[in-house]
């Protein structure tokens, strides 16, 4: 599922040239901890909010350069995809809450997936953070 990334905000941040590394300590780590608990509360809220809603999933075929340059369909490997790719929209395909690239098989429709529970949150490489969540 793709989501839309929303930036952190930081309250009375100063940031100058050159960057250096910030030390924290327990009390510091506490507040990040908390931020990222609410953050994947807000996530799992909203991904239920969808399932519960049983938006229609779609698929279509459509040319990979289509996909990826008109309907801004993010995915990684682009090079590895055929000419041809299967692009699934949930909701509204003008205004889908999720597009993506993908195999399938897929259900019809949202109501059909049980509860989105995150369970896992952990860099997966520089800059980048990955979830892992179960539909429980």
């Amino acid at each position: 599922l793709n989501l839309p990334y929303k930036e952190p905000q930081a309250a009375n941040t100063v940031i100058s040239a050159p960057l250096q590394p910030l030390p924290f300590g327990n009390e510091e780590k506490k507040v990040i901890q908390n931020y990222l608990l609410e953050e994947k509360k807000i996530l799992e809220d909203q991904v239920n909010e969808w399932i519960q809603a049983d938006l229609p999933v779609s698929f279509r075929e459509v040319e990979k350069d289509y996909a990826k340059d008109t309907l801004k369909v993010k995915a990684m490997f682009w090079d590895k995809y055929p000419d041809i790719v299967k692009i699934y929209e949930i909701g509204d395909s003008e205004n889908p809450v999720s597009r993506e690239v993908c195999g399938g098989p897929h259900v019809e429709h949202t109501g059909l997936i049980g509860k989105f529970k995150i369970k896992k949150e952990e860099a997966s490489s520089a800059g980048i953070r990955r979830i892992k969540a179960v539909i429980e």
